[in-house]
């Protein structure tokens, strides 16, 4: 059979060739062939924690280079079937609840050659408990109430930088104004973050003293996960300046903003940031201190702007900086050709 194809002409999105054209060019010389590929059916049952079938669950397979590659809904007897799956790497997940903190979730790591797989049990797991407190950190002499601020959890995929797509991969609690939170999440790779707000940003996240920030931990299944510390800071840090072109005029265009440390890249980085320039060339953004590097591009794909791929092909042609905590910073930039 034939399934979604990749230049030069493969089925498997890890083998793909990216192409770049530049504003004008005619590209008249591209050959991509379209082969039969081999995609495998995958079929098994889903169970609950008890381990009796979970009837009409919702059935997953997330891949790590595409997030969804196939989605079915189970049998009334937990069956399950999803046909035409490219080859490649994947997490299968299976729930039966639209709601992410209330779900029984299972979860397996597949990798699909291209033969099918029969016989998966997928055995699904309690959700857990995760409690924390958050310490506010103001250097202005006020600070908000702990009931206003909300923290954001969102579920990866083993760290992969890829997001469930249930509920958008999301989890969220309002902090009590004892300044303590609880979140209900599916077992998996939980990173926390703090919903969007102009004034404080996440400063560090520890559990049980160890830092988890930037890379998240692991929730067990059917447990509780306490001792989560998540400190906030109203810290200003930021970096403005003007973007001009070769001939010197101001221009309107995008600025990324991402970090010299490839590893602080995977979603959901606070490393990584896109500012628009307003219509007198300024940009203005406020950024987690560290080691960065700045380029101003016009024609700004949004769908792959802060991918490891794209972010690759830049760090030649970038500024590199660095800024500390509570510094501002301005750094001018030349617009950079595609």
């Amino acid at each position: 059979m034939y399934v979604e194809t990749y230049y030069p002409g493969t089925g498997n999105l890890a083998e793909a060739r990216k192409l770049t054209i530049v504003p004008g060019q005619v590209l008249s010389t591209l050959a991509m062939t379209l082969r039969p590929v081999r995609a495998a059916r995958i079929s098994g049952i889903a169970y609950d924690s008890q381990g009796l079938p979970l009837p009409q669950a919702n059935v997953i397979a997330i891949s790590a280079l595409t997030i969804v590659g196939a989605q079915t809904q189970a049998g009334v007897d937990g069956s399950f079937v999803l046909g035409a799956v490219p080859p490649g790497e994947y997490t299968l997940r299976a729930d039966r609840s639209p709601a992410l903190a209330e779900s029984e979730t299972a979860m397996v790591h597949l990798a699909v050659t291209g033969d099918d797989i029969a016989g998966v049990a997928l055995i699904a797991a309690p959700p857990s408990r995760l409690r924390g407190r958050v310490l506010l950190n103001s250097t202005t002499g006020t600070a908000p109430r702990p009931s206003t601020v909300r923290i954001t959890t969102y579920m990866v995929d083993g760290g992969q930088g890829r997001t469930w797509m249930v509920d958008g991969g999301q989890a969220f609690a309002t902090v009590k104004d004892d300044s303590t939170f609880e979140i209900v999440l599916p077992q998996g790779h939980a990173v926390i973050r703090l919903t969007e707000t102009a004034e404080w940003r996440v400063k560090r996240v520890r559990l049980n003293g160890i830092d988890v920030t930037e890379h998240g931990f692991d929730v067990p299944t059917r447990g509780v996960q306490s001792n989560l510390d998540v400190e906030l800071t109203n810290t200003v840090t930021q970096l403005s300046g003007i973007v001009t072109t070769a001939s010197r005029d101001r221009t309107r265009n995008s600025v990324i903003l991402f970090a010299q440390d490839p590893t602080l890249w995977g979603f959901p980085s606070r490393y990584v940031a896109q500012a628009p320039a307003d219509r007198d060339g300024l940009y203005r953004m406020r950024l987690t201190p560290g080691r960065y590097y700045a380029i101003a591009l016009a024609d700004v794909d949004q769908n792959e702007w802060n991918t490891q791929e794209f972010l690759e092909t830049l760090g030649d042609r970038a500024v590199a900086l660095s800024i500390d905590e509570g510094e501002s910073k301005i750094l001018n930039l030349n617009l950079v050709a595609p």
